[in-house]
Order: structure tokens, then sequence, then C-alpha cells
């Protein structure tokens, strides 16, 4: 699993970088002849701008900038991108000026955004529109915009990195668990020494999916071991959800009186904890 990992980091990497260094022609977006799939490379070169809108959570604001040719588009800019774009207003004589050149990529226009819109539409806060109103919305906007602040690409390509940056996480959590418990369990052995020599000897018995050992002398969990010879009672604890039987714990009770608890008995199992039980009782009685 960490080397699916590795590979699915580095393909996104990859993926990324090639995206990053994106050389396709980019379409007018006055002229785009209906090519508005999301992730459409596209230029526009705007000569006025008006602020209407700012989600509380970005830096970035959606404007309706006005092109060349006098249409009214929505684009969503950086704030630096503002910036050079009024200092280059200020520079320039608007007669004879071209416009502020931008390029971005088509993408989806959230329904909240749509509704600031049409809102300003009715209450005549969008500069050259006063005369028109929600219901000319479509006369002039769409459901998409002209996005300049990221490529909507490098979202898909990042997938499979963050995929495999998860993966990485829960493979490195499951070995550090792993590990630990096969601390745990060795830490145990030390105590038992005979444990180990009967587990290493193939002494040993198991009960389905149950994660308990029952070997001739002891009985083995990743988190306890016991003497048989030392066991006052063996039971069965049953776990309840919502006052339906879960599953099943095996619980024992030394002769110090101490209360052990071991493994976890699903329903298919719970025959193979009444035999362990059973086993070690037989044991416990030679």
């Amino acid at each position: 699993f960490i080397l699916i990992s590795i590979g699915l980091i580095v393909w996104g990497i990859i993926s990324i970088n090639d995206i990053s260094k994106d050389n396709t022609n980019a379409l007018s977006y006055y002229n785009i002849n209906g090519n508005t799939k999301k992730g459409t490379k596209v230029y526009l070169d705007i000569v006025s701008i008006q602020q209407f809108a700012k989600m509380s959570d970005e830096s970035n604001y959606y404007y309706i900038a006005f092109d060349n040719h006098g249409f009214p588009f929505i684009v969503k800019l950086k704030k630096t991108t503002y910036d050079l774009l009024i200092e280059d207003f200020q520079n320039n004589d608007e007669n004879d000026y071209e416009g502020y050149h931008i390029v971005g990529y088509i993408d989806n226009l959230e329904y909240d955004i749509q509704k600031i819109l049409k809102e300003g539409m009715d209450e005549k806060k969008v500069e050259y529109l006063e005369e028109f109103t929600s219901a000319d919305y479509y006369k002039f906007f769409n459901t998409y915009y002209l996005n300049e602040t990221k490529n909507p690409h490098i979202e898909d390509a990042s997938m499979p990195m963050w995929l495999g940056l998860t993966i990485g996480i829960i493979s490195i959590a499951a070995f550090i668990s792993s590990f630990i418990t096969q601390r745990r369990i060795k830490k145990q052995l030390e105590k038992y020494p005979n444990a180990l020599e009967e587990l290493e000897n193939g002494l040993v018995k198991t009960y389905g999916k149950i994660k308990i050992y029952v070997t001739e002398k002891y009985i083995i969990s990743k988190s306890n071991i016991i003497a048989i010879n030392d066991i006052d009672d063996i039971y069965k604890i049953d776990y309840r959800y919502n006052g339906i039987k879960s599953s099943e714990i095996l619980g024992i009770r030394n002769k110090e009186g101490k209360e052990l608890q071991m493994g976890n008995a699903r329903k298919k199992d719970w025959v193979f904890l009444s035999e362990l039980i059973s086993d070690v009782s037989k044991k416990n009685k030679k």
C-alpha cells in the first residue's frame, strides 16, 4: 500500500506540473461559439469592471467586466490581478484603450452568486445595466463565468495525489498500530517464555476469526497472556447495541480476583467462543 500511495502522489504531482505549464491557445470569451465546457481556456480584454460579490472565505472577488465590444461578462479575479488592472486603466487613455488582457478558465457559477447578481440588477446596482432587471439576466449572463483564480483541471489532477496521501496515512497508521501490538505481545511473551516456546512449536489452537490463541498452558491475545492454571473463572460477556446483542467478549477472572477481557467475537464466531471456553475449562481441570 505504501508503494501504491507513493505512485499516486508522484502521478498527481507530475499531472499538476504538466497542467501548470498549460501553453494551449485561449479562446476569445467574447466569441466562444458555444465552447462552454468547464475548463475551457479563454481570454477577455477588459475596459470596465465592477465588483458585485465575494465569498466570505475567499480573498478573490466576482466582477461584472465589460470588454472592448461593450458586452458584460462575469469574471472572478485574484486581488493582485484586479490591482494591476486598475493601474492599467489609470495609465491609459480610455478613448483608445484596447483593454486589460486576462486569461482564465470556464467554470460553473454557483447558484448563490447568480442570486446576488440578479438581486443587484433588481436594485439597479449594476453599472450600465440599470434599465434591466433579473428577468433579463440570461440576455447577458449564463451559468458559467471566467475564473482567473484557478485552473479547474488542477483540482482533477490533484485527486490521485490526495488519494495517495490518504492511503499513505492509513497505511502508516496501520503499520504503527501493528508495530505497537507486536511490541506489546513480545513484552507479554517475555514474561512467559514457556508460552513463546509453545507458540513456536505450533502447540496452539485458534477459534474462527477470534484473535485469541490457546496453547497447552496459556491463553494469548494481543493485549493479555494468562496461564490457564491461574484462571478462576472463564465466561462470555455480551455487548449490546440498542438492546440487540452485537458481539461477545471473552471474560476471565484470575485467582487473585483480577478481571480480564480478550477478543471480540461477531455473531458467526459465537459458537467458536463457546468452544474455546469449553476447551480451556477442560484444561483447567487437569
